[in-house]
């Protein structure tokens, strides 16, 4: 049960990925979209889903030494909690990347 529950939170993480992507090749939609998207939504399916999404945006801004803080708090934090956590913490953000690398690449196949 425990390993459909990570694959199902990092699901959510690429699919927020994939939304950021989206929302940076689409700079005219409505902003609002986002918040629904990946707060209202995909949050209410996830608990990193911000927590990824925030990670993801301070690496874009190439806000490295905040991004690895931030990062590495939460991931030591939550390793002395449970090593699950810990994959959540880490993965999380690698799948987000990995959606925002598909979604950019698919887009540009498109055009």
């Amino acid at each position: 049960m425990a390993v459909r529950a990570d694959v199902h939170l990092l699901f959510v993480a690429y699919l927020v990925g994939m939304c950021i992507a989206v929302f940076q090749t689409l700079p005219h939609l409505d902003p609002v979209w986002r918040l629904l998207l990946i707060t209202g939504f995909l949050g209410g399916l996830m608990t990193f889903s911000s927590f990824s999404a925030e990670v993801v945006n301070f690496l874009i801004e190439e806000r490295y030494g905040l991004t690895l803080t931030l990062t590495l708090t939460l991931a030591l934090a939550l390793a002395l909690a449970t090593a699950t956590a810990t994959l959540h913490v880490l993965g999380s953000p690698l799948l987000t990347v990995l959606g925002i690398k598909i979604a950019l690449f698919l887009i540009a196949a498109r055009a």
